[in-house]
C-alpha cells in the first residue's frame, strides 16, 4: 500500500522511479486465468483522495485538503457549466485545483457528443498519425472511425510528439465553444487572460486503457494552466512531483469533474493508471432515454453536488439549451451511439495556452 505520508518522512532514493511503482500498484489486475498460481487481491484504494466524501479520507489526506475561497460573484453566468462555489486543493500540490462536477447531465452529454462525433473528425488522431497524417488519412465521417482503436484527437495546435514542440505548420482550428468553456472555468480561479489554443481529447474505450506518467511542459508560457475535463467512468488520477522520485497523490476523478493544473502543479508528473469498472453514471447510459428528455437532476449517488450547486441547478439548467450549439442531436440514435460507447469508457479534454500573449 502506498501512502503520501510515507513520502514526507522517507525520501532517501532521489533517482528511483516511484511514480511508475505507484502506477503499477493501481493498475487493473490481470484477467482471471492468466496466472493461475498468483492470487489476485483487490487493490487497496484507501489512500485515494475523495473530494466527494471528505470525512471518508484518511487523517493524513484530510490534513492536506483545503477548500479554496473563490470570488466569482462578478463573473457572468457561464454558458457551458453551472457557476460553482466548491473548489479544493491539496497543500502538497501548489496550483492544483479540483472542481467537483459543475456540469448538468445535459451539458455532459453535449461535450461527449462533441468529442466523439465532431472533435474526432477532420483533425489529427492517433489513427491518422499511424498512416502518415494528411487530409486523406483523417476521418471525415463518424461511421468510418474504429472507436476501439481511437486514443486521441488533437485540436488547434497539434503537438509534435517526437520533437516535443508546437509549430505554426501543424495547426488546425480550435473549437470556439471549447475555448469559451476553458476560459470561463479558468476565470473562476482568477486566470482572466487565458487563451486556450491547443487541446488533446483522450479516449479510454475500456477499463484497461491508461495514461502513463508524463509532463505537459512544452508550451511557451507555463504560468497558464492546463484545464482538464473528464466524462464517463471514474478514474484514479495520479499527480506527483517534478521528478518521478516523488510519491504521487492518487485522486478519484468522476464524470464531469474538472482538474486545473497551474502554479507548481504545472511542472508535475501526472497520469491515469486505472479506470473503475461499472462507474458510468446512469444519466449517460443508453436506457436513460433520449437526450432531450433526460431529467435535469444528477441521479448518481456517487456524484452528489454541493448544496449550493443543487440550489442553483434549476436556475442554470437551461444554459445549454439556450446556446445556439445545443441542438446538435438530430435524433435518439445520435445519442445512443455515444451512450453505448460510454458504458465502459472515459473521455478527457485537456486544453492549454501555447503561445505567450502580450
Amino acid at each position: 500500500m502506498y501512502s503520501q505520508e510515507e513520502n514526507s518522512i522517507n525520501n532517501e532514493n532521489k533517482t528511483k522511479d516511484i511514480f511508475r511503482e505507484v502506477e503499477k500498484f493501481y493498475r487493473v489486475p490481470p484477467k482471471p486465468g492468466t496466472n493461475k498460481r498468483k492470487i489476485i487481491k483487490p487493490t487497496d484504494l484507501s489512500n485515494v483522495v475523495d473530494f466527494y466524501n471528505i470525512e471518508a479520507n484518511s487523517p493524513y489526506i484530510k490534513s492536506l485538503i483545503r477548500e479554496v475561497n473563490i470570488q466569482n460573484e462578478n463573473l457572468d453566468t457561464p454558458t457551458f457549466f453551472q457557476k460553482f462555489t466548491k473548489v479544493y486543493t491539496l497543500t502538497n500540490l501548489e496550483g492544483l485545483y479540483f472542481i467537483p462536477c459543475p456540469f448538468t447531465p445535459e451539458q455532459q452529454r453535449y461535450w461527449i457528443y462533441k468529442c466523439l462525433k465532431q472533435y474526432s473528425l477532420d483533425t489529427v488522431t492517433n489513427l491518422s498519425n499511424l498512416r502518415g497524417d494528411s487530409n486523406e488519412t483523417r476521418f471525415h465521417n463518424w461511421e468510418s472511425i474504429n472507436l476501439k482503436e481511437l486514443r486521441w484527437a488533437s485540436l488547434g495546435y497539434h503537438f509534435q510528439w517526437t520533437q516535443r514542440i508546437y509549430t505554426e505548420e501543424h495547426k488546425g482550428l480550435f473549437p470556439p465553444e471549447l475555448q469559451q468553456l476553458c476560459q470561463e472555468l479558468a476565470a473562476q480561479l482568477g486566470y482572466e487572460k487565458y487563451f486556450p489554443e491547443g487541446a488533446i481529447v483522450n479516449y479510454y474505450p475500456n477499463r484497461r486503457c491508461m495514461m502513463g506518467g508524463h509532463l505537459d511542459n512544452a508550451e511557451e508560457d507555463l504560468t497558464k494552466p492546463i484545464v482538464s475535463c473528464s466524462f464517463g467512468n471514474t478514474v484514479i488520477f495520479l499527480i506527483g512531483g517534478e521528478t518521478k522520485s516523488t510519491v504521487p497523490t492518487a485522486i478519484f476523478v468522476r464524470s464531469g469533474d474538472v482538474v486545473i493544473m497551474g502554479g507548481r502543479a504545472r511542472y508535475c508528473y501526472h497520469g491515469v493508471p486505472r479506470m473503475i469498472s461499472d462507474s458510468c453514471p446512469n444519466y449517460l447510459k443508453p436506457e436513460a432515454g433520449c437526450l432531450i428528455q433526460f431529467p435535469h437532476e444528477l441521479q448518481s449517488k456517487n456524484q452528489n453536488n454541493t448544496e449550493n450547486n443543487q440550489n442553483n441547478l434549476e436556475n442554470n439548467q437551461n444554459n445549454l439549451e439556450n446556446n445556439q450549439n445545443s441542438n446538435i442531436f438530430r435524433n435518439v440514435a445520435d445519442w445512443i451511439d455515444c451512450s453505448n460507447y460510454m458504458l465502459d469508457a472515459r473521455i478527457n479534454i485537456n486544453a492549454r495556452q501555447v503561445r505567450v500573449r502580450r
